[in-house]
């Protein structure tokens, strides 16, 4: 799983049920789910209906290597994740709980809050 997989642990540990990852421009709130089957699952606002938020997942691969990047270059751009949709934010949500206002989310890009 690679060096940094470390932090995993470490943000297993800081995570509960329902915590706040990640709060986006809109207000719209995610949420931590679960940790299951190598995923990090979390919800993500339903704007039809708001008593059904919908289900989104990082696998434990796609955090480690994108959090080794990350701490290796000081930033990740968009070319970098396997994804372009809310996982970006919920990424850079999972990160800021490990290493709080250490890096910054500006347009698809996560930097080194310098």
């Amino acid at each position: 799983m690679g060096k940094y997989c470390e932090e995993l642990k470490k943000l297993l540990e800081i995570l509960k049920l329902n915590k706040e990852i990640y709060i986006s421009g809109r207000e719209n709130i995610y949420h931590f789910r679960e940790y299951k089957d190598n995923k990090l699952f979390f919800y993500i606002p339903n704007r039809s209906n708001s008593e059904k938020p919908y289900s989104k997942s990082i696998t434990v691969e796609q955090f480690c290597e994108l959090l080794r990047k990350l701490l290796e270059k000081g930033r990740l751009i968009t070319a970098d994740f396997p994804f372009k949709d809310c996982r970006v934010s919920a990424f850079y949500g999972f990160v800021n709980l490990l290493y709080p206002n250490q890096y910054i989310k500006e347009r698809g890009k996560i930097v080194k809050n310098i």
